[in-house]
């Protein structure tokens, strides 16, 4: 006997290394992931059949074959670890965890039954050395589970096969990532159980060419594998990997149940709400944490419309009736028919707790309000009446005092109008912004401001959706102009739409603003005075999402430009007020 390495052992070598190297790899990525684990236990099963079929060639006499041949036995289990693992990938109903009993009678059941008949029987193989080729081992008549046990084998990988077709048609074209991982999978399980076949046709004259012929395919596993981890993230995103990974994690309460109610799956946050442990509660309904009336309400609103989104109801955990948030929707099946209910609910306790102490500090910061409101004016009008007192009593005596007298009453009368205003804006601002008449607007600004300066208006009839005090913010840029214009004697209003946007411009003949200080103006604190006029008057615009911007020039007039973008103005067509 002449012995040599054959090129057949040194391919079921390399095989063997390779299939369970990315085994290793894919592991490592998410040992937590089921898939992953099946993949590793497939890459090993396959690992350790090119590994038996490189020992069987090495040996060197019947006994050490035959020693060989009954491990290999164990060839067998790689068909239900195979058929499992594209169940799992392809997330087939028959793989959910309440159908594993049906997987292990399937399909591990015979598997092992032919298994350990095989490794009972191997002494019933004969075995016959080949130049170049190694020990041939053949069954003989004794072995009887030969021929059920290869057709078993090539049943399930049809069955495989046919499964990861059905994956592939059943997913959206739109998907085209999670289609070429099922394609390159399908193609990766399709050379075993091809070069079966091709074993036993084609090698028939050897009698394991068969188990020869899958144990170096699997070389091809590889290769269609790694393709679908480089080019197209296999293993790296799983659907079902990150399916669980979400619902395991999410903050919120996810619950799953039938159309009545009973409860499917759960959380672990859901399981918190409720105040339960995991795996006892297989046989309750979503009706013990909630109103029956509430959950009448919510199927038939997710049954009119497929879906609902943030509505408050009382739950009935384990903390006791706590406010939350429900989202839901109806879950269908592969066929497109309805499956279920799923509802997403989060525990809304501190938003209310904030929301009543953001209601209370309203109520007060308007209590405040109205009382400090109410003094300034009781005292504004002791003042108006020592003012009016001292006017009498100067009128025969200095004209001059007289008038300034009478200024000064104007200006405590103006100062009561604006806290009036102000003192109101509180109790009425509801927090949403208004359509209000530019023109009754600009109209008004002109009759408070005659005393002080002239402003001409030419502006188009628009409404404008804007917070209830951007009368404000105009009378501080008018009130600027007299401020700080030094000379200003005029300011003209127009306007203009460009690109979809309507543009204000305020433009006075004062002195104007420097370039370097264009933009420092509307920060808080600069300025000869407060120094908050303009940067009030930004900040309420862009509530709005209004901006303004200044853009004239020095020694020729400042000249503001108030921009309302398309949805915050439209044409009115009821004309002035």
């Amino acid at each position: 006997m002449i012995y040599s390495l054959p090129i057949i052992s040194l391919l079921c070598l390399i095989s063997a290394a390779i299939t369970f190297s990315l085994g290793i790899f894919v592991f490592a990525r998410n040992p937590k992931s089921h898939v992953h684990q099946l993949f590793l236990f497939l890459c090993c099963s396959g690992a350790f059949w090119a590994f038996f079929e490189f020992m069987l060639r090495q040996a060197t006499d019947p006994s050490f074959a035959y020693y060989w041949n009954m491990i290999g036995s164990e060839w067998i289990l790689t068909v239900p670890v195979a058929i499992h693992f594209i169940l799992l990938f392809t997330s087939h109903p028959l793989s959910r965890k309440s159908r594993l009993p049906i997987i292990l009678l399937l399909f591990y059941a015979p598997a092992f039954v032919f298994l350990i008949y095989d490794a009972a029987h191997a002494w019933t193989y004969h075995f016959t050395f080949i130049e170049g080729y190694g020990y041939d081992s053949a069954p003989g008549p004794e072995h009887l589970l030969y021929i059920p046990e290869i057709i078993f084998a090539f049943t399930v990988a049809f069955i495989a096969i046919i499964t990861c077709i059905w994956s592939y048609h059943k997913t959206p074209g739109k998907d085209r990532k999670l289609r070429r991982q099922i394609l390159l999978v399908l193609m990766g399980i399709s050379f075993p159980s091809g070069a079966g076949l091709i074993g036993i046709i084609f090698f028939s004259n050897i009698s394991n060419g068969l188990s020869v012929a899958v144990a170096i395919s699997y070389l091809g596993f590889v290769i269609c594998i790694s393709l679908a981890i480089l080019r197209y993230g296999l293993f790296i995103v799983s659907p079902t990997t990150a399916a669980e990974t979400i619902i395991a994690t999410i903050p919120d309460a996810l619950i799953l149940t039938t159309h009545d109610g009973k409860i499917i799956t759960i959380n672990p946050a859901g399981l918190h709400l409720m105040g339960i442990e995991k795996g006892i509660n297989n046989s309750r309904q979503i009706r013990n944490f909630i109103e029956e009336t509430d959950f009448i309400r919510l199927k038939q609103k997710i049954e009119q419309k497929g879906s609902i989104s943030d509505e408050e109801i009382l739950f009935r955990g384990g903390f006791g009736p706590v406010p939350v948030s429900i989202a839901a929707s109806e879950v269908k099946d592969p066929d497109g028919k309805p499956a279920g209910l799923v509802y997403i609910i989060r525990d809304i306790t501190d938003r209310k707790a904030s929301e009543r102490a953001l209601i209370q500090a309203r109520e007060k910061l308007a209590l405040m309000y109205r009382i400090t409101r109410h003094d300034i004016l009781n005292l504004l009008t002791a003042m108006t009446g020592y003012l009016c007192i001292a006017e009498e009593k100067a009128e025969p005596l200095d004209e001059s005092l007289t008038t300034d007298i009478r200024a000064c009453q104007s200006l405590a009368d103006r100062i009561a109008d604006h806290i009036r205003i102000t003192g109101t804006y509180p109790e009425q601002y509801s927090g949403e912004m208004i359509w209000q008449s530019l023109d009754s607007l600009i109209r008004r600004l002109i009759q408070e401001m005659s005393s002080t300066i002239h402003i001409t208006a030419d502006i188009r009839e628009v409404e404008i959706l804007a917070d209830p005090l951007i009368y404000k913010v105009f009378y501080n840029i008018a009130e600027n102009s007299v401020r700080h214009g030094e000379n200003a004697t005029l300011i003209t209003c127009e306007s203009a739409i460009i690109h979809d946007s309507f543009i204000l411009i305020m433009e006075d003949n004062g002195k104007g603003v420097l370039q370097e200080e264009k933009l420092k103006i509307f920060e808080p604190g600069f300025g000869k005075n407060t120094g908050l006029g303009l940067s009030f008057c930004r900040d309420i615009l862009s509530y709005s999402g209004i901006s303004i911007r200044e853009t004239g020039q020095a020694g020729i007039g400042a000249r503001f430009e108030i921009l309302f973008p398309l949805g915050t103005w439209r044409e009115n067509n009821s004309g002035p007020d």
